[in-house]
């Protein structure tokens, strides 16, 4: 039951829990390309490592491009694409760590306008990363 639950949500189907309607957004192209996104979490398997990029700004151009600026210098490009009927999020950067972490295939955990919530779509892995809008 659980996973036809999660299936639902993730599909942005309304779930009545306890009482109330609870309808989840669905990541779109627009929600991400409007804004500009800085790291708030990232744990990589054993240890949170969000400190990391403090100071990194992050921003999805509508044409797939995704950059990396710090102190308003940009300093990263990569590239990046959604594939909504998969609910992922994939992100390539050709760079040095802590930026080649981000470096993945993500499946979109949450969405609620001002965060994206993400996990790496391998089971084995226990990677989290999340975006929040600056």
């Amino acid at each position: 039951m659980k996973s036809i639950l999660a299936l639902l949500e993730m599909v942005g189907i309304g779930i009545k829990k306890q009482g109330a309607i609870k309808k989840l957004k669905i990541l779109k192209l627009e929600d991400v390309i409007s804004h500009k996104w800085i790291v708030s979490y990232y744990f990589d398997n054993v240890m949170d490592q969000t400190s990391a990029f403090i100071g990194y700004v992050f921003i999805f151009d509508k044409v797939g491009s995704f950059s990396a600026t710090s102190k308003g210098v940009e300093v990263h490009i990569g590239f990046w694409d959604l594939i909504a009927n998969r609910n992922k999020l994939n992100i390539h950067i050709d760079s040095k760590e802590p930026l080649a972490d981000l470096s993945d295939e993500w499946v979109i955990d949450n969405f609620t306008g001002n965060l994206i919530e993400l996990s790496d779509d391998k089971l084995q892995s226990n990677e989290k990363l999340h975006f929040k809008r600056n």
